[in-house]
């Protein structure tokens, strides 16, 4: 707190505003990385396990299609159906690569890319057969000369739809994995931003907090001399510390007690100088009550009062408060003579400094001391 009074309002307010926009740039950072990273997993989400399931069911469908071809060109009576079943053979095979070239690209983890190339070496296994098959078909062999073949091709078949729906599988459980760490991410998300919002929630408290305190201690010092002088009327000053503008301020409230103490002491002291001199009294007596008063009041050690002589320009000694006769001290003076008399030619007091030791003697009855 001491350190925050050496700083002014201004700039606590500047840091204040500083950490807050600190923190909620921060706060957006966070924000941000932490959509960035869900973004990430949503994509490969979708650019990787649903394309590769998808390009899986595709290469399948094709390879089904392709098995129908060669069934129905071993069930054909005429080369036009034989004819037919190969263009559908055709059409269908490159449709197979195509879609295996997509799972290759896209598959995610070595078990994934090994079961590709294993997919993928029995379906040229498979079509190698198939392509056999119709050349016989072709030739016209379609009698039980074919039969080993077929059935070894079925069985290839049946390996090939195992393996590709393995594909289509290995593919739908990343997809898996990947949502289940999407939402494991956005939970931890969740909560380290709920936890960076409560920390910067209680850094921007306590600044603010500690803002109002140290602003408010200087106030209410402030508040409570200026309380403390309205309710007993007495004029008291506590100095304030740091340099802050409400410091400044106190500093300047300091300054005009101390001139309104210096009237009030001085209209004091004129009310008790005319209770001094009320009566019939004497000029000399009204010289000595006055000088008298006046001595104590201001605390002298000694005093002289001089009066002008009504007719000529002359100062003539009055009265004297516990005054030591010197060769030097007239009981006169002209107008302009001296200190005394050119105090009385200006009107105004003159205020003596350096005074020598022996000049300033004041005398008591056993010692003498400036």
């Amino acid at each position: 707190m001491n350190y925050l009074s050496r700083i002014s309002i201004k700039a606590r307010l500047i840091l204040l505003a500083v950490i807050t926009l600190l923190s909620a740039l921060i706060l957006a950072i966070v924000v941000m990385m932490s959509i960035n990273s869900m973004a990430v997993i949503a994509n490969t989400i979708y650019e990787h396990p649903m394309i590769v399931s998808n390009a899986a069911a595709s290469a399948q469908i094709s390879e089904l299609r392709m098995n129908r071809a060669i069934n129905n060109a071993l069930m054909a009576t005429n080369q036009y159906d034989v004819n037919q079943a190969m263009n559908l053979y055709d059409r269908e095979e490159p449709n197979v690569y195509q879609n295996m070239d997509i799972v290759q690209k896209l598959i995610l983890g070595e078990p994934g890319s090994k079961l590709e190339r294993d997919t993928r070496q029995n379906f040229l296994t498979w079509s190698g057969m198939i392509d056999h098959e119709f050349r016989l078909v072709k030739e016209g062999n379609q009698t039980a000369a074919l039969e080993p073949l077929v059935n070894q091709s079925n069985l290839q078949f049946k390996q090939l739809g195992f393996q590709f729906d393995a594909l289509n599988q290995y593919a739908r459980q990343k997809a898996t994995d990947l949502i289940l760490e999407y939402n494991n991410q956005k939970q931890g998300a969740f909560f380290f931003i709920l936890e960076i919002l409560l920390a910067l929630f209680i850094i921007i408290l306590t600044s603010t907090f500690l803002l109002i305190k140290s602003v408010m201690t200087s106030i209410n010092t402030l508040k409570n001399n200026m309380a403390a002088i309205a309710s007993s009327g007495h004029i008291s000053k506590q100095e304030p510390s740091g340099n802050t503008e409400i410091s400044e301020m106190h500093r300047n409230f300091n300054i005009m007690l101390d001139r309104l103490q210096s009237q009030r002491w001085q209209r004091e002291g004129q009310n008790l100088l005319k209770d001094q001199l009320t009566g019939d009294l004497a000029m000399g007596e009204i010289s000595s009550r006055a000088l008298d008063f006046l001595a104590a009041y201001v605390g002298a050690g000694s005093g002289v009062l001089y009066l002008q002589d009504k007719d000529v320009r002359i100062l003539r000694r009055s009265a004297a408060y516990a005054l030591v006769e010197r060769e030097e001290l007239g009981k006169e003076y002209l107008w302009g003579e001296g200190i005394i008399g050119q105090v009385a030619q200006q009107a105004s007091p003159i205020l003596l400094k350096n005074i020598s030791r022996r000049e300033s003697v004041i005398e008591t009855g056993i010692v003498s001391e400036p």
